[in-house]
């Protein structure tokens, strides 16, 4: 039988918590710009490893900061990738703030692709 001390499984929640921010980043959805996909409140979990091998492709939903704030997080659909930029726009497109009115977003904005909505 295999004992298991305290310090053992501090140290192994420890190691999950760093992989967790190390690849994934939960972001909240504000507004309605990607109705019916997401509603206002709804919480998205980000992977990050497919923004460094660069895996991002047109359909993808992607968390980036916002070119005009980096600041402030955004989650949009990539329409078109050239260049190392991406143009995304809203899945509300009548709602919603993209590319179409402040251009492509650079790679190095970029969060991650969306796995999961909770």
């Amino acid at each position: 039988m295999v004992k298991f001390s305290l310090a053992s499984l501090a140290v192994a929640v420890l190691l999950l918590i760093i992989a967790y921010l190390a690849f994934f980043e939960p972001i909240p959805v504000k507004g309605s710009s990607m109705e019916p996909t997401y509603v206002d409140g709804d919480y998205v979990l980000f992977e990050k490893v497919s923004v460094y091998l660069n895996r991002v492709q047109p359909g993808d939903v992607i968390a980036f900061h916002y070119p005009l704030d980096p600041s402030i997080r955004l989650v949009k659909r990539v329409e078109v990738v050239e260049d190392g930029r991406f143009f995304v726009v809203g899945d509300n497109a009548a709602e919603s703030s993209d590319s179409r009115e402040w251009g492509p977003v650079d790679r190095s904005l970029l969060i991650g692709k969306a796995i999961w909505k909770y």
